[in-house]
Order: C-alpha cells, then structure tokens, then sequence
C-alpha cells in the first residue's frame, strides 16, 4: 500500500498567506519506465470573453484548437451575460483574477500560439500587453478585435479602452483580424467592397502588427478576405451563403490561425502565416455550409462533424 508524502501545492499570489498549503500525494508504484508513453502535443492559449451560450468566446475558440490539432487552454478576461438572443452585459474580470493562471500555463505547457478576443477593460488591455512583451515575445499572437457583438448593444470595448489596444497591442501581434466595421474605425473611411478592403489593410498594417486579415463577410457581393502581410495583398473570394443571422465566425476564423500555426509552425515566417490563414478559410468555409440551431436567434458553428441530428 502506497504511503501518502507531503508536498507544497502551488498558490496563486493574491491568495498567499504566510502559511505553506500541504497536502497528500501519494507515491507512484511500479516502475516509471513502463507506464505508456505520453505523445507531445502543442498548446494554444486563448484570452477572451466566456459566453455562456457556447456560440463564441473561449469556449469557440477551443473548439477551433482542437480542429487545428492543438491542446486547447484559455483564460476568462470577462464574463458575460448573452446567449443565441444576443449580449445583454459584459462584466470585466481583474487581471488579479487571471493573470498568473495565464503565467502558470505559458511556465508549464507547450504554448505554442495566442489567441486574443474580448478584454473588455482597459486594465486588461495593459496587463495583457505587458504579459506578452514580458514573457511570449516568440509565440505569435492572434488579435481579434471585437468591438460590438453580433446581436446587442452592449460594446466589448469602450473607446478609451480601444484605442488602448490599438496602441500597445497591434504593435505585438503576427496577426490583427478586423470585420468590415472595425476596419471602418480603424481607417475612418468605409469599407465597402474588395478594393476598399485592399487601402484598408494597409492603413491598419501602418499601425504596427505583422499582418492584417480583414475578413469579408459583410462586404458587398460575395465575401472576400483580404490580407496584408510585409507590404503584399492576398485576396480570396468564397460563395455566399444564404445564413441569416450567426454568431462567433470571427472568433472560429482567427482561432483556426492561431491553432494551425500552433500545430504546423516552427518559424514566424511570412509563408508559414500566409498558409495558416489559408488552412483556417477552408475550414471556416466547411463550417459555415453546416449552420447548427440550438435554439435563440443566432446560428452557431462547430468544427467538427461530431455531433448527431437532433429531432
């Protein structure tokens, strides 16, 4: 029979106190040699919005980790109110709260790739820009910048805090991905069609990042994505699809990058990015041909066919 030993676990620091939690552990039997071996597998970490309703936030972005072939882990900035009806509030979490969770997972796991969405904060903003020049200056970051929802009118982020992130964290990322209205706000022109997408990714590549993807879904005619990576535009266009009103594609697309390059980049390579957005667009495209209802107004997406009809 195995004899409990006492060990330290580890603490959070705004939980300390001068006492040392001990708890028991029991010894591992056998011997080590022969247990299966364990297969390596990459991480992506996602920082962002935990919507209940599962449609987008964190909980879409694991899912899109997982599709890449990653380990997902993901840290609540805020919480929110909303469901498929739409955003009602948006309560920031203190990075008190999550910041040394984030700190603990980059220290003990193979993160590979970041993902940001909602911060919903200033504080945020700054904490997370200061977590990333301290300690991730070689993983790259995925920015998804939302600002208003898909249904509601409650924003992620207030103006203040906006141009906050615009400052310190567009300057950090591999890659910013902007809809048709943020990209509007960035540039102060609108953004109507491919050819406004084309001058928009290049003002927004002047405000630091990588690269840029604005995604096309809203623009006139059929969806055409653009993007700006070291002064070239790539442009696709897909089919549009007769959807109707859905919810956490943006969050699905960049997580799909942040996840492939994950799983499939050794370098920060201009190929190697170009390529993640293109992977990312074919399974965006395939998950969007399978629109799911759980009930509300807005569709939602998985991406991955692992589900049964429901009558």
């Amino acid at each position: 029979m195995n004899q409990g030993i006492r060990t330290t676990r580890w603490v959070p620091k705004f939980q300390r106190r001068r006492t040392l939690i001990v708890v028991n552990q029991a010894k591992p039997s056998g011997n080590m040699s022969n247990r299966i071996p364990r297969q390596r597998l990459p991480c992506a970490l996602a920082f962002g919005g935990l919507d209940p309703g599962g449609g987008a936030g964190i909980l879409a972005d694991t899912r899109a980790f997982e599709r890449a072939g990653a380990f997902p882990c993901a840290v609540a900035t805020c919480l929110t109110t909303q469901s498929t009806r739409g955003l009602v509030r948006v309560h920031a979490i203190h990075p008190a709260m999550w910041l040394e969770s984030a700190e603990r997972v980059l220290l003990d796991q193979h993160v590979r790739a970041i993902k940001i969405g909602a911060l919903a904060s200033k504080i945020n903003v700054t904490s997370i820009a200061s977590f990333i020049r301290r300690s991730v200056a070689r993983i790259p970051v995925v920015l998804d910048t939302p600002k208003a929802p898909s249904l509601g009118d409650t924003l992620l982020l207030n103006a203040s805090a906006w141009q906050k992130m615009v400052r310190d964290l567009f300057p950090l990322a591999a890659l910013v991905t902007v809809n048709r209205d943020e990209a509007a706000l960035l540039t102060h022109h609108p953004v109507r069609n491919a050819n406004d997408a084309k001058r928009a990714v290049v003002e927004i590549g002047s405000l630091g990042p990588k690269a840029v993807l604005l995604k096309g879904g809203h623009l006139q005619g059929d969806p055409v994505d653009t993007l700006w990576i070291d002064g070239r535009i790539h442009q696709w266009t897909s089919k549009r699809l007769p959807l109707g009103p859905t919810h956490g594609t943006g969050c699905l697309l960049a997580s799909l990058v942040a996840g492939r390059l994950a799983t499939h980049t050794r370098t920060n390579s201009n190929g190697a990015l170009v390529e993640a957005v293109q992977w990312a667009r074919r399974q965006h495209q395939r998950m969007l041909a399978t629109p799911l209802d759980v009930g509300g107004t807005l569709a939602v997406f998985l991406t991955s066919r692992n589900y049964q009809r429901y009558e």
